[in-house]
């Protein structure tokens, strides 16, 4: 006993057409374990150093309009509202970075195994 073919459902054309759409679609890219790392650390570099930039521009801002350097009592609650707003942005961050590690181990996983799932 043998399958059905698919031209016994279909025209010969449409069975053709289908083919071609077939071959056509490309496979969304694995995302790479390494891929993840270098990402997150660009990102967190990219914001320490625009976080850098925009209080040293405010900075540059009071000493012009003000005359005189901006007092403590400014910069401590300033910099305890960036710490926590760091100490929320890093945990979800990581989240995640740790979700995408786990896609990229088990694409790589589906690869090695022939994508076959359950094994």
């Amino acid at each position: 006993m043998s399958l059905p073919s698919l031209f016994d459902y279909l025209s010969e054309a449409d069975a053709l057409t289908i083919m071609k759409l077939a071959e056509g679609e490309k496979k969304p890219r694995d995302p790479s374990i390494l891929g993840a790392f270098v990402k997150g650390s660009l990102m967190m570099g990219a914001a320490t150093a625009a976080s850098f930039g925009t209080l040293q521009l405010a900075k540059k801002v009071y000493e012009k309009t003000q005359g005189k350097p901006i007092p403590t009592k400014f910069l401590v609650p300033a910099a305890a509202l960036l710490g926590a707003g760091m100490g929320f942005a890093y945990p979800t961050y990581k989240a995640h970075e740790l979700e995408e590690i786990h896609r990229a181990i088990q694409a790589k996983r589906n690869r090695t195994q022939g994508g076959v799932p359950g094994k």
